[in-house]
C-alpha cells in the first residue's frame, strides 16, 4: 500500500510542477502581446485596429493576471483546467493578429502615380 501513496504523491507533485513550468512560460508570450496591441493602438490610425488593439489589451491583461495564478501557487489551479484557457487565449490571439497585420497594410500601399503629371513635369 505505500507504494501506491507513494506514487499519487509524487505525481502530484510532478503536475504542480509541470503547471508552474508552464504558467512561467506563458507569461512572456503574454506580456509580448500586452506590447505588440498597445503599440498597435499607439501608432495605427485605423478605428479597427484601434478597437482590436483595446480588446486584445484586454484579454491579454486578464490571462496575464490569470496566469499568474498557477505561477506563483501552482496547488490552486491544474494544468487540466489551465491549458484549455491558453488554447483559447491563443486562438483569439492569432486572429487578433491577423487582423491588425492586415489593417496595418491596408492603406500602405504604394501611392499609384498619374503617368500623365510625371510626363508634365519632365
Amino acid at each position: 500500500m505505500s507504494g501506491i501513496k507513494d506514487y499519487n504523491g509524487d505525481a502530484y507533485f510532478r503536475m504542480r510542477d509541470a503547471t508552474q513550468r508552464v504558467a512561467l512560460c506563458c507569461l512572456p508570450f503574454n506580456a509580448f502581446y500586452i506590447l505588440a496591441f498597445s503599440f498597435t493602438y499607439k501608432y495605427i490610425k485605423h478605428i479597427t485596429a484601434k478597437v482590436i488593439s483595446i480588446i486584445g489589451v484586454s484579454i491579454a491583461g486578464l490571462i496575464f493576471l490569470i496566469t499568474l495564478i498557477p505561477a506563483t501557487d501552482p496547488g490552486e489551479i491544474s494544468f487540466d483546467e489551465f491549458a484549455p484557457l491558453l488554447m483559447i487565449f491563443i486562438l483569439i490571439m492569432l486572429g487578433f493578429s491577423i487582423v491588425n497585420l492586415v489593417q496595418a497594410n491596408r492603406n500602405n500601399s504604394p501611392a499609384k502615380t498619374n503617368q500623365q503629371t510625371i510626363d508634365d513635369m519632365i
